[in-house]
């Protein structure tokens, strides 16, 4: 039986580190775009839940809402979990913080400005408005402010256009100081030519990861 030779097993591993090498970029690459596809996949669940909760209350949408919604909920707040968990099978709300983890983007790495956890990082802004710029999901009582109640459905004025959601980082916002930086300091999908790549849900249902200009 021939035997190779010290030099002959130098070269195979060398062969394999450079094939590992080439493999590795490209499973990155693939798991990076399963998780992207996992967080498009929940935010159109999010997209069913605000239809399904419309259609349960004579057409109001869920509201008033926070501008900036976390995965955390619990009664009596202005985040969309309190409004759709049990639409979207998610336990009830209750005095407890839960984690609405349809809008906890797989994606979350822990590189937010400051120290939070998935949970408590601020992942997505719900301010879509009309051209009045009132927005359609109202929002609660803050720093002596009154409340705005929700708009109906019906009231969205293009809803193949008007974003009920997207994806929120220091960038979108324009600094990093809101919500204690409790926030993605970069977009979670990175850039694509230079520009924004963010999860985006539309009040028709339909989302999509794009680099699409922004409606305020």
């Amino acid at each position: 039986m021939k035997r190779f030779t010290l030099i002959e097993l130098l070269v195979v591993v060398a062969i394999i580190g450079i094939l590992a090498s080439m493999l590795l970029p490209s499973l990155g690459n693939a798991r990076k775009t399963a998780k992207g596809a996992v967080c498009l996949s929940n935010v159109k669940q999010v997209g069913i839940a605000i239809y399904n909760f419309s259609t349960n209350e004579k057409g109001m949408l869920p509201g008033g809402l926070w501008y900036g919604q976390s995965p955390e909920y619990r009664t009596n707040d202005g985040s969309l979990g309190a409004f759709l968990a049990t639409e979207a099978s998610y336990p009830e709300p209750s005095g407890t913080f839960q984690n609405f983890s349809l809008i906890d983007c797989p994606l979350f790495t822990g590189a937010v400005l400051e120290s939070a956890t998935a949970a408590e990082t601020v992942q997505f802004r719900a301010s879509g408005k009309n051209d009045d710029n009132k927005r359609y999901f109202g929002y609660p009582q803050f720093n002596g402010d009154p409340a705005r109640a929700p708009m109906t459905f019906s009231a969205v004025d293009d809803a193949s256009n008007d974003h009920a959601l997207i994806e929120l980082d220091s960038i979108l916002i324009g600094n990093t100081t809101t919500w204690d930086g409790k926030m993605s300091e970069l977009p979670r999908h990175g850039f694509k030519g230079g520009a924004p790549y963010r999860t985006m849900l539309y009040f028709d249902g339909h989302a999509l990861i794009s680099t699409k200009s922004l409606q305020d």
